[in-house]
């Protein structure tokens, strides 16, 4: 059993169960004008979505009905090999999004870890700017009265900083380096503590996007 459907305007107005009287109501339109030229009768298996044929209904000058059967368009099935084939494009697609978003947050950690080392070291040559200034006032103080004594505190950090000048060799790196590697240094200020997140990235080895990223930043500190 089928099922018809009359289309007008690229629109259905109509769903029938017999083709004649489907037919016949397109002709009322034609013959009163409220349809013009034509409309098609699409034939449908019933419960289906399955076209078997379409007809184009009309009236001549001299009123007379013509039907006009349109083939009907078949699905063209795509071959095996094609199929194959642009699946595969599709799955390496998906790998190299995969692999370009991995490399993009990568490249965003590392950056991030490098503003983090930036801060790190702009906290570092503050505090090197500080005991810097704090050895000095002791180191003349020393010279001028014989009975000055170094603060407790600083007496660690004095000896370091001391040695480094004798040897022409004070400066905020050389001084950090001393401070984290002395053993006997129970003084430790925070800024000087490295801790396993930050040592973990100055341990890893970089890519060369993050090297070179790492050297701009470095040469504007």
């Amino acid at each position: 059993m089928n099922l018809y459907l009359i289309e007008y305007n690229n629109k259905i107005i109509g769903t029938y169960n017999n083709y004649n009287t489907a037919k016949t109501f397109i002709l009322s339109c034609l013959q009163n004008n409220f349809i013009k030229d034509s409309a098609l009768i699409h034939s449908f298996i019933n419960n289906s979505c399955y076209k078997t044929k379409t007809r184009v209904i009309t009236l001549d000058k001299n009123l007379s009905i013509k039907e006009l059967e349109m083939p009907v368009e078949m699905p063209v099935e795509m071959p095996v090999e094609i199929i194959s084939i642009t699946r595969e494009m599709k799955l390496e697609n998906e790998i190299r999004i995969n692999e370009i978003e991995k490399e993009k947050h990568d490249l965003i950690h590392n950056m991030n870890l490098l503003k983090v080392q930036q801060n790190k070291i702009t906290e570092i040559k503050q505090v090197f700017e500080v005991d810097l200034k704090l050895f000095n006032q002791f180191k003349l103080a020393k010279e001028t009265d014989d009975l000055f004594i170094i603060p407790e505190l600083f007496v660690n950090k004095y000896k370091i900083m001391n040695n480094l000048f004798l040897k022409d060799k004070l400066d905020w790196s050389n001084y950090y380096n001393e401070i984290k590697n002395n053993k006997d240094n129970n003084i430790y200020d925070e800024h000087f503590i490295t801790n396993s997140y930050e040592n973990s990235f100055i341990n890893n080895k970089k890519s060369d996007k993050t090297n070179k990223i790492e050297e701009e930043l470095y040469l504007d500190i």
